[in-house]
């Protein structure tokens, strides 16, 4: 779940009432702003069973990237160690991590991280209380009850339009947007699965600020690393530059392909480099990564160096390698490309527990997360820095 510790209050508020309705919680507004909390949202969720007498009052307030769930009784020992059985590491009792086992005293209180996980406790509850009486807790009259809402697809991708706004999408570039970008890729899947036509063009303008910005940037840096003769962080930031490119591309190709127009996104992708110039920026960054595997498959050699030195220079070797071929790939050396890669690979797999450098390689199932046709699927598979993360 995203932070939302810090967002403006209907930021969070919007957001708490999609993973709400996405549980199939009922939602009760605050009817003023909530004190001294990180996360400022008005909505809260409250589950209220009432079966021969006995009431247990379930509710839900949303912390920095988790649920907070209390009961109003403990839930017994065996409703929790069955509930363990699938969710122990993102259902935690108590808030603790790693699968605590609940005590026989049983649990009153979850810490719930995932919206999969909140699902999953709803269902649970529903499950063990499946003869009870839903109804309204009496000790929420004070504020303004809603009951269950229905779900809406707009309501989703406006909240997470407004959650990537409010991490900031062209502020702060070269400081990574991850959150932001992986916030309006969603947006952007939901918007075209649904035919939401307007949300749609809204996201994409969105992800065209983003790679702008980060292309601004990383064009600015890259240029003065290279006056004051800084090799490794000119070679950083011409990665970083031409990532952007490629991404923004890519983007720009894919509303394109579908027939759409959007001013904002054509009016930037216009100014990104093509034919010569983009094939010079490539040859220059391949030159400098071959540059850098010279200097060290030297130094792995060196004498002087004790074994472990040695071993990570090699692992650098393989790691360096991989994105070479993921730069001459970009560039359309696809056999340079593929032999690079060979070449990285039988280096890389002697290092599987070397910064899992072995889930950067083409075949690793990491590549996998998306399904094939979609934006964020053709955004992942370009990585030139070949992280799957």
């Amino acid at each position: 779940m995203n932070n939302l510790a810090g967002m403006p209050q209907q930021v969070a508020t919007d957001r708490c009432l999609v993973e709400l309705i996405g549980a199939q919680i009922p939602v009760v507004m605050l009817k003023r702003q909530p004190e001294n909390r990180e996360v400022q949202s008005r909505a809260q969720g409250v589950l209220y069973y009432d079966f021969k007498g006995l009431s247990q009052t379930v509710t839900f307030r949303r912390a920095w990237y988790y649920w907070v769930v209390h009961f109003s009784s403990p839930m017994p020992k065996a409703f929790a160690e069955e509930l363990n059985k699938t969710w122990y590491h993102q259902v935690r009792v108590d808030g603790y991590a790693g699968g605590t086992e609940p005590s026989d005293s049983g649990v009153s209180c979850y810490h719930v991280d995932t919206q999969a996980g909140l699902n999953g406790l709803v269902q649970a509850l529903n499950d063990f209380y499946s003869c009870a009486e839903l109804g309204v807790p009496p000790d929420q009259c004070m504020n303004e009850w809603r009951g269950l809402m229905p779900a809406s697809v707009e309501r989703e991708v406006d909240s997470l339009l407004s959650l990537a706004e409010a991490y900031g999408i062209d502020k702060n570039p070269g400081n990574g947007h991850g959150a932001a970008e992986a916030l309006l890729l969603d947006a952007v899947h939901f918007a075209e699965k649904h035919q939401l036509a307007s949300h749609f063009e809204r996201a994409v303008s969105c992800l065209a600020r983003l790679f702008d910005s980060e292309v601004g940037y990383a064009n600015r840096v890259r240029a003065i690393r290279r006056v004051q003769g800084d090799k490794d962080e000119w070679r950083r930031h011409q990665m970083d530059y031409l990532q952007n490119c490629l991404r923004f591309g890519i983007l720009a190709d894919y509303v394109s392909d579908k027939g759409i127009s959007i001013a904002d996104l054509s009016s930037k992708a216009a100014l990104l480099p093509v034919g010569t110039i983009l094939r010079h920026e490539y040859a220059l960054l391949e030159q400098s990564l071959r540059a850098e595997i010279r200097e060290e498959i030297q130094e792995s050699k060196q004498g002087k160096r004790d074994e472990s030195s040695k071993k990570y220079k090699l692992f650098r070797v393989g790691l360096t390698r991989i994105f070479l071929a993921k730069v001459c790939h970009a560039a359309g050396k696809k056999r340079i490309a593929i032999k690079t890669m060979n070449s990285a690979r039988e280096i890389v797999t002697a290092f599987k527990t070397y910064d899992n450098v072995t889930g950067r390689l083409p075949e690793s199932a990491a590549w996998n997360r998306y399904e094939d046709g979609i934006l964020a699927r053709k955004l992942h598979l370009a990585s030139l820095y070949a992280y799957p993360g």
